[in-house]
């Protein structure tokens, strides 16, 4: 075998890939449903007694439905925190793909192109993690 995997391995590895990413996608849109769901409870809460919401209630559900993300973000983490997390992940990118090129051209496979490709790929990645903590050092919360 010699260093080689089974060709079962990388349909194994390809078909985890997909259900990881739609797992992913359904556990973000099962969340952001069931926030929602509860807005809507504490909207129909007023609605069944005839009373208009007060705007203490309103406004941090607008807020909430509106822009959650944002609203999440700044609740979580502070800019610096965040930028230093997609640092870290850019990192990480580009080590995961530059390795993959490594290996694909030291085992000489075909066709080579992957080997720029992936090289391309984590000199991008690396160039943007630079670029996040360049502005994780310069930027201040407010």
């Amino acid at each position: 075998m010699e260093g080689k995997l089974p060709e079962i391995y990388w349909y194994v590895f390809w078909v985890g890939c997909v259900l990881l990413s739609a797992l992913g996608m359904w556990w973000g849109g099962r969340n952001t449903h069931n926030v929602n769901m509860k807005i809507l409870e504490i909207m129909r809460m007023y609605a069944e007694k005839g009373i208009e919401p007060p705007a203490s209630v309103m406004e941090p559900l607008t807020r909430q439905l509106l822009d959650p993300h944002k609203q999440q973000a700044k609740q979580q983490a502070t800019r610096q925190a965040i930028l230093l997390g997609q640092f870290a992940g850019g990192i990480s990118a580009a080590a995961v793909t530059g390795g993959i090129g490594w290996w694909w051209a030291s085992e000489k496979y075909e066709p080579t192109w992957v080997v720029y490709a992936a090289g391309i790929v984590a000199i991008a990645a690396v160039a943007g993690a630079v670029s996040r903590l360049i502005a994780a050092m310069v930027t201040h919360d407010k």
